[in-house]
């Protein structure tokens, strides 16, 4: 059996709620009405038409009664089942065909202890305490769930069925079908005639099959009418299918449907629901009865013979409190909390129990009864019964309202409370028993269904927003985890998976066009789920989970979607970043660690990749539900360093661009660069890096195509050579990027000339870093005026009064991409705000905040003023400035200059002002400039980056951790890690201060600061050149190479590499 096989227990799904064994009881048991075959048990073949004491069935403790036309089936405490009537068909349980007017215990049953049991019209259902499904009887349709042609089983006979539910009640209607399972899923069987099956069709089923538009609803009661079923879900809706000629479905029409619909019920929440022929019945949780459908005999109560199609209130009993109902072929029964017991409907075989065969269409109170208070009450086909417990000194008074056996398969079925049951577990300790042994059924029920789950952790009153109680939901898997139980863990996981699976289900057999109805009955339980603490977990099913949690996600309809990402924007920051996106993030991991880089091909490991794209989505969508909140929880969350390092980015690349439609599978994604959020900043720059790498290739083929038929050797159109003087280095890189603007794309080659004559040294690297560092310097100096600097934040801003042509402005934009095609680090300080315009970003009054300070600062405070605005501020809509000495003034609307700020308009100023001060004021100069930069930067490379991201692709990170630089180190020449020279060497790095450190950096790599994901993504060679002398260390800029004389004391290595470091300019030292 599977690990979540059925269970067995003395006292049934939850003894450990049991406060103490439940007590026999002595009962009184009255039937009246048709009795012609048996029916009444009493040893006679005639109808009654008063209450009648029936001492044939009186000394056994019946829990139970169920009955049909034909038969009537008593159930005892100990799980015996008594019946009596017809047997043409083998309903009693036995081959022999007789009629029995008293009620015989059916032997084949001794095995099982029966704890619910259902009648139809030729066919007996029973549920095992074990869980089982027992059937015999007429099984012409199927109804016997038995499978193949099987007409009749005189022998009762457990029902085989896949899965391993654990069934808790049963229904049965004329020829069909219906078993409730502990986790509020419905099975059916038998003749589908008018849609009774609720599978829509119309066909038979002779095996149980679950319906599943009733799977998230969580029921907790089924009932059957002759061909319509009915069922009451945990949080007291209704829904009915079948056949609705008379209205019995409540929908307010005479049509049938052949799957369960909801009915409207006007704000009242089911307790009970019975079905009688063609009309149902519905008990309210405040006492209300409600009735609809076949009124032709009265049985709906309504005071009327007209068929009603929608639920309303039964005439005469708007002041009783009624606590249990029964619905016959053609009457009611109702019991009232006073100890009343009300018939209606048909009476013309005494079944009203009124002295006379009449028909009543309103409620009347049935007379002879005894006076002490009724347990409950069964309305069968034409016959009636009541059931009472007289009183003794043990039990006085003893009813309904307190007695929590008798009449309890009439009621619904109880979901448990965890707090309840984790209490029994605490007392009883985690040992295997009955405590342990409800909990897991309830951790089974409840966290497979999402009916079930709602009601355990939903808030009160009607659903608005996530409407869940979180906190309920976080100390419940506390609570369970801390028993440190492996077994409540594994039944935690996959009953999670269950519900995860059937979700699926759902989502696969849904209509698009009806997707977000189904949705809206689970989508809250995605919360649920995505709180467990197993979410993610690499022992057991926390990873499965995940990766099932992806696919319902993906598969949502957008409406449930937007829903969803919306709970999800609200919860705590710690929930959502701890939890939520940690658990993801930690499977994630644990993808990548099967993952092999070097085949990273999408037609190689297909299934691992698969999940590991599926997963990056699901993070992704968490990414878009935190933007859409304001981002509470900060975006480097969402990088995975694991991911960073496992895939080969060049090649994933070279998937995402040369296969973006083939290669979509279950994730609907080709490429991890589809989701950027999951990429670190260092994955991100190697993925430019990489469509860099193409572009370059690109253009070197098609320039040496076009060279060879022009007859021009192909090695000397292979690069965008610059020969730059070294004083007139914005001048002739201006003229040569404008020459060679067709070669932009290709790898740059730099060489300086010095008094006309050029400079030793190839160009690998080393020599176009220094280019970049000189010719920014230059650039931003104040003689060129192109851009002011700003003290308060050591930021520079284009200058609205530049007088330099927009070319300059262009050039600068080219060198900022050129910088990025070539993997240079440039030493320049904008705000954010234009990496943000480089972007595509429009620019808002925070982003002036933080590229102005000062002026800000102002404008906040013209925000928070709270006096009156315009007499104390005196603005209008427009702006003067200083423009070479003359005062000019911008309106930001047409008619500005006579608009005052007000304190209503106050915000519209503040976001106009900061607009024109941040892109119209500097058009001139920005526009040119995001142009340059966009003639490098033009592929979707560029698109993955957030504004901050891109940055550090540009600028580098400050900050250094030499540790990092330390622990990725090469060594050659003879050196090694414990090589005393290599431990004198990063002592030495260690005491510097941070200028030093920079400075070193520089003179090792041509910048000061660390690439995109930190030192650790730079490799340090250190290599011997030589024994002690001496010689200055040298470097090889192009190759991160440090060239280092093996000095005899770590106090000349110091005095040494100093004096590098602070004399090294140009090709060479200074």
């Amino acid at each position: 059996m599977s690990s979540l096989e059925k269970r067995s227990s003395t006292t049934g799904r939850y003894p450990s709620l049991l406060a103490s064994p439940p007590r026999k009881m002595k009962l009184q048991i009255f039937g009246w009405g048709r009795g012609d075959l048996g029916q009444l048990g009493n040893d006679s073949e005639g109808n009654v038409l008063s209450p009648q004491r029936i001492p044939q069935f009186e000394g056994n403790d019946f829990v139970l009664l169920a009955g049909n036309v034909y038969n009537t089936a008593a159930l005892t405490d100990d799980g015996e089942v008594h019946m009596a009537g017809n047997n043409d068909a083998g309903q009693l349980g036995n081959k022999d065909r007789t009629t029995k007017f008293i009620a015989s215990r059916i032997q084949a049953l001794d095995l099982h202890r029966v704890v619910h049991l259902a009648v139809g019209q030729q066919h007996t259902l029973a549920v095992t305490e074990k869980g089982c499904l027992v059937a015999w009887g007429d099984g012409e349709f199927g109804q016997l769930g038995h499978g193949g042609k099987i007409i009749e089983q005189a022998i009762p006979k457990p029902v085989k069925m896949e899965g391993n539910s654990h069934f808790v009640r049963c229904a049965a209607g004329n020829y069909h079908s219906l078993v409730l399972a502990s986790n509020g899923e419905v099975l059916s069987s038998g003749e589908g005639a008018y849609g009774a099956l609720g599978h829509g069709d119309l066909c038979n089923a002779n095996l149980f099959t679950r319906i599943r538009t009733l799977w998230s609803v969580g029921v907790v009661q089924v009932a059957c009418g002759e061909h319509h079923s009915a069922a009451l879900s945990v949080d007291g809706r209704v829904f009915t299918w079948g056949r609705g000629k008379y209205g019995q479905l409540g929908l307010g029409d005479f049509n049938s449907v052949d799957a369960p619909k909801l009915v409207t019920m006007n704000g009242v929440r089911g307790r009970q629901v019975a079905c009688g022929g063609d009309h149902t019945l519905l008990l309210g949780d405040r006492g209300e009865l409600l009735s609809w459908g076949r009124s032709t005999w009265g049985q709906t109560g309504l005071g009327t013979t007209e068929n009603q199609p929608i639920p309303a209130a039964v005439v005469g009993l708007e002041n009783e409190y009624i606590i249990q109902i029964s619905a016959g072929r053609g009457h009611s029964l109702a019991v009232a909390r006073r100890g009343v017991l009300f018939a209606f409907g048909n009476g013309e075989q005494g079944q009203l129990g009124l002295g006379i065969m009449t028909n009543e269409k309103l409620a009347l109170e049935v007379k002879g009864l005894p006076e002490f208070p009724i347990l409950y009450a069964l309305a069968a086909g034409d016959h009636s019964f009541a059931v009472f417990g007289e009183p003794d000194e043990a039990n006085p008074l003893f009813s309904a309202l307190v007695d929590q056996k008798h009449g309890q398969g009439f009621r619904s079925v109880t979901v448990p409370k965890f707090s309840l049951l984790l209490e029994a577990v605490r007392k009883s300790g985690t040992e295997e028993g009955e405590a342990q042994s409800s909990l897991l059924a309830a951790i089974e029920d409840v966290f497979s269904s999402p009916g079930y789950c709602l009601n355990a952790f939903s808030l009160p009153g009607p659903p608005e927003g996530v409407h869940l109680d979180i906190a309920t939901i976080i100390k419940t898997y506390e609570i369970l985890l801390k028993l440190y139980s492996p077994v409540v863990v594994k039944f935690l996981g996959l009953s999670c998976l269950r519900m995860l699976d059937g979700f699926m289900d759902d989502l696969h057999r849904s209509e698009e066009a009806k997707k977000s109805e189904v949705e809206a009955e689970w989508l809250r339980c995605l919360l649920v789920l995505w709180l467990n603490p197993l979410l993610g977990e690499m022992q057991g099913s926390g990873g499965e989970m995940v990766e099932r949690l992806a696919d319902v996600v993906r598969s949502l309809s957008p409406g449930s979607l937007k829903l969803l990402t919306g709970w999800l924007g609200v919860l705590q920051v710690d929930l959502l970043g701890g939890r939520i996106i940690g658990s993801v993030q930690r499977h994630l991991g644990h993808l990548t660690s099967l993952h092999d880089p070097e085949t990273n091909n999408i037609n190689q490991d297909r299934g691992k990749r698969q999940k590991m794209l599926k997963v990056g989505r699901l993070l992704a969508t968490i990414h878009d539900a935190n933007v859409e909140a304001g981002e509470p929880v900060p975006f480097s969350r969402f990088a995975n360093v694991d991911v960073a390092k496992a895939i080969n980015w060049q090649q994933e690349y070279f998937i995402w661009r040369s296969r973006p439609n083939e290669a979509v599978g279950e994730s609907g994604l080709v490429s991890l660069c589809e989701t950027p959020c999951v990429l670190t900043p260092g994955a991100k720059s190697k993925v430019i890096q990489s469509e860099a790498f193409f572009q370059k290739h690109q253009h070197i083929h098609q320039s040496q195509m076009q060279a060879y038929f022009q007859g021009i050797p192909p090695s000397l159109v292979t690069f965008l050579e610059i020969h730059i003087r070294r004083d007139h280095i914005v001048k002739d890189t201006l003229n040569q990027i404008k020459l060679g603007e067709q070669d932009l794309k290709k790898p740059l080659k730099v060489t300086f000339i010095s008094n006309n004559v050029h400079e030793e040294g190839e160009d690998a690297g080393g020599l176009s870093k220094e280019f970049f560092q000189l010719l920014v310097q230059e650039l931003f100096t104040e003689n060129y005026g192109m851009f002011v600097y700003n003290q308060s934040n050591r930021t520079f801003w284009f200058n609205s009064r530049s007088l330099e042509p927009g070319e300059n402005f262009e050039l600068v934009g080219v060198i900022l991409g050129l910088a990025i095609y070539n993997s240079v680090i440039l030493d320049v300080h904008f705000p954010l705000a234009v990496y943000k315009r480089l972007l595509g970003f429009e620019l808002t009054f925070s982003d002036l905040k933080e590229a102005m300070p000062e002026l800000g600062r102002g404008l906040q405070q013209l925000l928070d003023f709270e006096g009156d605005v315009e007499s104390t501020f005196c603005q209008t809509f427009e702006v003067e400035y200083d423009y070479f000495g003359e005062m000019r003034t911008h309106e930001f609307m047409p008619g500005g200059g006579n608009i005052p700020v007000t304190n209503e308009n106050r915000e519209e100023y503040v976001e106009l002002y900061s607009k024109y001060t941040l892109e119209g004021s500097v058009s001139a100069q920005m526009t040119p400039f995001i142009k340059g930069f966009s003639q490098m930067c033009d592929g979707p490379a560029l698109k993955l980056f957030r504004y901050e991201e891109l940055e550090l692709l540009v600028c580098g990170l400050p900050h250094l951790d030499f540790s990092k630089l330390k622990s990725g180190a090469k060594y050659e020449g003879g050196y090694h890690a414990d090589h005393k020279v290599i431990q004198w060497f990063w002592d030495v790095l260690a005491q510097m201060p941070l200028e030093k450190k920079k400075r070193f950096l520089a003179f090792t790599t041509g910048c000061d600061r660390a690439p995109v994901g930190g030192l650790s993504e730079l490799t340090l060679t250190i290599q011997r050149s030589g024994p002690d002398s001496v010689r200055l260390p040298s470097s090889h800029t192009c190759f991160n190479v440090v060239l280092l004389p093996e000095y005899a004391s770590k106090e000349k290595l110091q005095e040494r590499i100093t004096l590098a470091i602070e004399n090294a300019q140009g090709f060479g030292l200074q």
